[in-house]
């Protein structure tokens, strides 16, 4: 099957990420590959060397569509699977118009779009065969604010590989662990309010964060403002995060909105008990003394409490660690992200 992927960008982010996975997750099966994009990034590193990667002209919605059009005039492709709201809609009618089939995945819940936007995203479905929702509360968000057809929805999750290098390479100081984008929606500024609960309580633990971004700067700037670099790492960007995930003993994510987060799936898949507030679908990842603890929303106080409880108690910390694994390779694997994919593919094209 010729596919080609379609993405903004190929910068740091759980979406950009998963597009990344399912081309050469895809390439593996001999599918042929091509990923198109506006932006380039370090994810253009992961991506299998037999993998065609197009860079676009321009990142304005107009001018972009014009190149789409000529580009796919002059390349046949069996499915054109386009991430997130950028995408989709530079590519509906340059696709209708070459009469290529488009599968739409949707990664975020959208909250900021405006009506105008959920009109443009209703009628860019019109073209699609099917809009991929990456959780059900997307599925359920797509359904009564785009009025999107209940036939064109269809939920899959995004997917994380199998760590059968399972070996823990602990600090021997507690480490509290994030990797993601340093981003004003993932809220990282309440890792000072943890680390000042931490110090008033004389538990001595590390904050390992891993990632970079917007929000970098001013993170760093609050931790030598509290007087916390004692309690603080900060790696940078990694192509791969391993390293930072095994040495990690919990796994935090404070982000105010999130859809369906692939930091909490590779958190997990190490066995990393996880901690994150109730927004959009932590709670289809987060099951409370499963995989972790879903904590209300913003009550950080809460979430020093559940710290401090598996900081105390390594044998809750241990169980919860094995049947977060367990519960992560079971759900959320490749394999079966990669199956619904062609069956969908495959669907679109009958």
């Amino acid at each position: 099957m010729n596919i080609l992927i379609l993405i903004s960008s190929l910068e740091i982010g759980g979406a950009e990420k998963q597009a990344v996975i399912d081309a050469n997750l895809l390439t593996e099966r001999n599918d042929h590959v091509t990923i198109a994009f506006s932006k380039e990034g370090p994810l253009s590193k992961l991506l299998s060397k037999d993998i065609q990667q197009i860079k676009l002209l321009s990142s304005n919605q107009i001018i972009v569509q014009f190149q789409l059009l000529y580009f796919l005039m002059t390349h046949r492709f069996d499915i054109i699977h386009a991430h997130m709201f950028w995408a989709e809609k530079v590519v509906a009618i340059p696709g209708f118009l070459t009469r290529h089939k488009l599968i739409f995945n949707e990664h975020g819940l959208g909250l900021w779009r405006k009506w105008y936007h959920n009109k443009m995203m209703k009628f860019a479905s019109l073209f699609a065969q099917k809009v991929i929702c990456s959780c059900r509360l997307n599925e359920k968000i797509r359904f009564e604010k785009e009025k999107i057809s209940r036939s064109k929805l269809i939920t899959v999750y995004n997917s994380i590989s199998a760590n059968l290098d399972f070996v823990k390479e602990k600090d021997e100081i507690f480490t509290i662990g994030y990797c993601g984008r340093f981003h004003e929606v993932k809220r990282l500024e309440i890792f000072i309010e943890l680390a000042i609960y931490c110090r008033k309580n004389k538990l001595i633990v590390l904050f390992l964060l891993v990632g970079d971004g917007d929000e970098f700067a001013k993170i760093t700037k609050l931790v030598l403002d509290n007087k916390l670099s004692e309690y603080f790492e900060f790696t940078g960007f990694r192509s791969d995060p391993k390293l930072g995930y095994k040495r990690m003993d919990i796994f935090i994510l404070p982000s105010r909105v999130e859809a369906f987060s692939v930091a909490l799936l590779e958190a997990g898949s190490f066995g990393l008990p996880l901690l994150a507030f109730k927004v959009g679908g932590n709670s289809e990842i987060v099951l409370d003394n499963v995989t972790g603890f879903l904590i209300d929303n913003n009550n950080v106080e809460k979430m020093f409490e559940k710290i401090n409880l598996l900081y105390n108690d390594r044998k809750l910390l241990q169980k919860l660690s094995l049947s977060t694994k367990n519960y992560i390779e079971k759900n959320f694997s490749h394999d079966t992200r990669i199956l619904k994919l062609e069956q969908i593919y495959n669907d679109a094209q009958k």
